[in-house]
């Protein structure tokens, strides 16, 4: 077997092992999260989605002047720096408030 077949199993492997991973439960001790925490979280889940159409309302407003194919790669460019700032958000969201114990 080569590293490239070697590696495509390891990953494969990993991806199928995850769900189970998932579904532990966290140890009573840790318990309820508090309500400032949660809300801490929501702010910076509902700042990401602001962050992201902020940037593209930018994006579109800067390069209003600009002729269409100039302007096309900029506003393609804008709306994957959008949707990269969201799954961000969502990603610290989800990792640091929602799923941790």
């Amino acid at each position: 077997m080569t590293v490239t077949s070697n590696m495509s199993i390891g990953i494969l492997a990993m991806s199928v092992m995850a769900p189970a991973f998932a579904t532990r439960q966290c140890p009573p001790e840790f318990g309820k999260k508090s309500d400032g925490f949660m809300m801490v979280g929501w702010g910076l889940l509902l700042l990401a989605l602001v962050a992201g159409i902020a940037l593209m309302y930018l994006v579109v407003k800067r390069t209003r002047r600009w002729k269409l194919w100039h302007r096309l790669p900029a506003l393609l460019l804008g709306g994957a720096g959008m949707l990269a700032v969201w799954v961000g958000g969502i990603g610290i969201f989800f990792g640091a408030f929602v799923f941790a114990c």
